[in-house]
């Protein structure tokens, strides 16, 4: 990482505030361009103009996604450590309640189906005074959740989104 967000941010600002001049000058060198015999070269001279232009939007929203990628890694590794229990979060589960697939975990050893929308997680350990939160792609709408030293039964209501996250933290 070579810059800062905000030097990334004044790039564009200044990129997207000095357009005007320049499509004015690019549509005139563009409409020389249809001139006999030397509207070859202006047309040229714009195709030119433009490509570098694009050039360096392209350079400066890589940059700002290879910002956010390595935030987003930091925040990932920072958040979720079944290994370490002086972290905030204890575990995770992403499921698909419609197809009882598990999709990611960390600290879960397993998921039971015990009917239409109706699970108990199990954790890899104990989660004694540990809380969970839950969201989802959509509305995710509990008929009831039971929570134990070792699972959490869980019942959705219908309709059920194709993506829940249960999140389990110390309280």
């Amino acid at each position: 990482m070579t810059q800062e967000p905000k030097n990334h941010l004044s790039l564009i600002q200044d990129a997207l505030s000095k357009g005007e001049h320049g499509l004015i000058l690019r549509f005139l060198l563009n409409t020389l361009g249809g001139t006999p015999i030397i509207g070859g070269v202006f047309s040229g001279i714009a195709g030119v103009w433009s490509d570098s232009k694009q050039e360096i939007i392209n350079h400066i929203i890589l940059e700002c996604l290879k910002i956010i990628d390595e935030k987003v890694e930091l925040f990932g590794k920072a958040l979720v450590s079944s290994q370490d229990k002086k972290q905030t979060v204890a575990g995770f589960i992403s499921i698909n309640p419609n197809s009882v697939e598990i999709i990611d975990s960390s600290g879960i050893s397993s998921i039971t189906d015990k009917g239409v929308l109706d699970f108990s997680i199990n954790y890899s350990e104990p989660l004694d005074g540990y809380v969970f939160n839950c969201y989802g792609s959509g509305p995710v709408l509990l008929e009831s959740a039971s929570q134990q030293k070792n699972h959490l039964d869980i019942k959705f209501k219908s309709p059920c989104p194709d993506l829940v996250t249960f999140v389990f933290m110390k309280t």
